[in-house]
């Protein structure tokens, strides 16, 4: 199941677990930030407010057994700039320090990938 770009209710991510249903849990990033894939890399525009609620995210999701990995936005590219270098490098730390058993992967696929 692709969680794409929010976080369900919890009644959610429980029936996955009783129903061995598996996870793609996205961030709220997408390549189309503006409609018109013309959007900034730099977007969103408070990146601490961001971080702290990927965090938060991970902190409420990980005892799932239902989530097979983390994705860190929809079709973000191209992917050398989006996401920009701070909160990739923000994602991958948080992720390895606060579910280090599940991967990570910068983006879901797009045409251009």
């Amino acid at each position: 199941v692709w969680g794409g770009g929010l976080a369900e209710r919890p009644e959610f991510y429980e029936s996955c677990d009783r129903h061995g249903m598996l996870v793609m849990q996205e961030f709220w990033m997408t390549g189309d930030n503006n409609g018109r894939w013309a959007g900034s890399a730099t977007w969103p525009d408070d990146h601490h407010v961001y971080l702290a609620a990927a965090s938060d995210t991970v902190k409420m999701l990980r005892r799932h057994p239902s989530l097979l990995f983390w994705n860190m936005g929809n079709e973000l590219y191209p992917t050398d700039v989006s996401p920009s270098p701070d909160i990739k490098e923000g994602i991958e730390e948080m992720v390895r320090r606060l579910d280090p058993r599940r991967t990570l992967v910068q983006s879901s696929m797009t045409n251009y990938t």
